[in-house]
């Protein structure tokens, strides 16, 4: 091997080594890594909207005014660490006693395992598919 060749691949690497080590995490970010998919389903009850706000360290999705039966969903890649997070604040009327009923949850993050996260929004809390079937995972709180 020349020593044109061994200059070449150890400015490479080097090259390398600097990028990833001097990578800010807002630009690592933008780095295309595996695809997550989140579906949050409205399913508290007939005329009961409920508000959502979800957001991340780098993306804000807004607030968004669900209907009864309809979902709100968005794709994204995680970041290069894995330490993609992304939490959700949820906020409805109780139908009976109009109390205000709200809570923030985390619906994507490194030890939430699921690739498709898919959530139903219910009276008594926060349901997740899992294998086959629908898993209560967040209550919400006691006001």
């Amino acid at each position: 091997m020349s020593t044109f060749s061994i200059r070449i691949r150890t400015f490479l690497l080097v090259s390398l080594v600097l990028i990833v080590y001097n990578c800010a995490p807002a630009a690592c970010a933008n780095i295309q890594w595996a695809h997550n998919y989140v579906e949050i389903h409205n399913d508290l009850a007939h005329q009961t909207p409920l508000t959502l706000h979800c957001r991340s360290k780098d993306d804000d999705l807004g607030v968004h005014v669900i209907r009864y039966g309809d979902n709100q969903n968005w794709r994204f890649s995680h970041n290069i660490w894995g330490s993609t997070l992304f939490w959700c604040s949820m906020e409805w009327t109780e139908p009976r006693t109009k109390r205000t009923v709200h809570g923030s949850f985390d619906v994507y993050s490194p030890t939430i395992v699921c690739g498709d996260c898919i959530y139903s929004v219910r009276q008594d809390g926060i349901w997740r598919l899992g294998y086959k079937a629908f898993k209560l995972v967040y209550k919400w709180p006691q006001n």
